[in-house]
């Protein structure tokens, strides 16, 4: 059968699917980046000093806020109410974020007229951080927010670490954790524990409580550490260094393992329990498998599973987006790309979907062995529900409510709540 796709159909799927990508100004690159808690926005710091709060799903900047040099690391507060921020001046700065109907961000009435869609987009807040103050001599490299503490710790270029009050900004603790520069500093899940990664090559955690080491590593290649993650379950421990050392320490049993990627590894962030992905300073991102032999060693696939070349320029931060497998990669090119491993399969089903409805003016549903919404103004797949062992044939959705029906071939029929991803009933005609 001939292939009746035409220019017009792939030119469509190719809007579709790709991933969605924004850009800073001309010439200005992206330092750091951080999701949020509930996964809605990223905060984005960039080398002009400005920080800037952007949907993931619309890249529309929500907030715009300006520090008072480059931006070297920003940090979420627990509850997502407040972000920390670290600058090329050794100042900390902390900015609240008041909650609002707009998924938990107000929205300027100038950005609500313009519709901005752009990263470089929004105007300058007027709000002031709620708190500033000196935290280095130098550069101040490296922030964590630990709302469970109410303690700021930064790192500094001379391999210092301090503790502050997150309230107040006064100084907790100081000590000298490394012999250079604090590279990335990361928080475990649990908030009971921090590491430290350094330009002296060794990377170090640290007990929150009472701010004792408990295990320190040292790069292989005796090259600078530039990146450390904990996985979700606290259990593994990723860094990455200069030299393209991967290591990866079992937390509970102290055993360590190192993998060799060709390049400078320049981001390491942990996707759930399982999955370790690097950005390197040829823009590639690479993804490994990790699991744990029955002796406590961690064990990585033997090559990485998945591969983008993402940007023009090293990938300088990345950040998995909560509850998905979805990653955000930002780039000293001045762009930052949400990357989406989990829409693969959907892309693929809705290709072969075999059936469409119209939920509402912006809901496109199709039904494969799933069904998948699809946002049409944003271009962006947002869920998919009712999984069946057999694909669904045809679907039909009521036109004052958010109840569709879908039936397949081996009889049964399903009532669900597409606005929710709920099943409501299902029966099985068996004729």
């Amino acid at each position: 059968q001939p292939d009746l796709r035409d220019f017009a159909w792939h030119y469509l799927h190719r809007r579709v699917t790709a991933p969605r990508t924004w850009r800073a100004e001309s010439g200005v690159s992206v330092n750091a980046s951080a999701i949020s808690p509930n996964g809605f926005v990223l905060a984005v710091g960039l080398e002009n000093g400005q920080v800037r709060i952007v949907d993931i799903h619309t890249g529309k900047v929500r907030r715009k806020f300006l520090a008072n040099a480059a931006v070297n690391d920003v940090s979420w507060g627990a509850e997502g109410k407040n972000i920390a921020v670290a600058s090329a001046d050794g100042k900390v700065s902390v900015w609240n974020l008041q909650p609002s109907a707009s998924r938990g961000f107000p929205i300027s009435h100038e950005q609500q007229q313009s519709g901005e869609t752009h990263l470089s987009g929004g105007r300058i807040d007027p709000q002031k951080p709620q708190l500033s103050f000196a935290a280095h001599e130098q550069d101040a490299t490296a922030v964590i927010l630990v709302s469970r503490l109410n303690r700021i710790i930064s790192g500094g270029d001379n391999g210092e670490i301090r503790v502050w009050n997150a309230t107040t900004g006064r100084s907790l603790e100081q000590f000298d954790a490394h012999q250079a520069r604090i590279e990335e500093l990361a928080l475990s899940s649990d908030a009971n524990r921090f590491a430290s990664a350094s330009g002296d090559g060794s990377v170090a955690v640290w007990n929150l409580d009472d701010l004792q080491q408990e295990g320190t590593w040292v790069s292989p290649a005796d090259r600078r550490f530039l990146s450390v993650d904990f996985s979700d379950d606290d259990t593994y421990l990723a860094a990455g260094d200069s030299f393209g050392n991967l290591l990866v320490v079992n937390l509970h049993s102290r055993i360590s393992e190192v993998t060799r990627h060709l390049d400078w590894i320049e981001s390491v962030r942990f996707i759930g329990n399982s999955r370790i992905a690097i950005g390197d300073r040829g823009g590639s991102i690479h993804v490994w498998n990790v699991s744990r032999s029955p002796a406590g060693r961690p064990t990585l696939s033997t090559r990485a599973d998945t591969m983008w070349t993402a940007q023009c320029d090293r990938v300088h931060s990345l950040a998995p987006v909560p509850g998905t497998t979805a990653l955000i990669a930002s780039s000293r090119d001045g762009s930052v790309t949400n990357w989406a491993p989990d829409y693969a399969s959907q892309r693929t089903a809705f290709s072969t979907a075999r059936g469409f409805a119209i939920g509402d003016d912006q809901t496109l549903l199709a039904c494969d062995n799933k069904i998948f919404q699809y946002d049409i103004r944003e271009r962006t797949f947002r869920s998919a529900f009712l999984t069946s062992p057999n694909r669904w044939e045809l679907i039909a959705a009521a036109e004052e409510s958010p109840w569709v029906v879908t039936a397949n071939a081996k009889g049964v029929v399903s009532v669900a709540d597409w606005l929710h991803g709920t099943e409501i009933a299902t029966w099985n005609l068996d004729y």
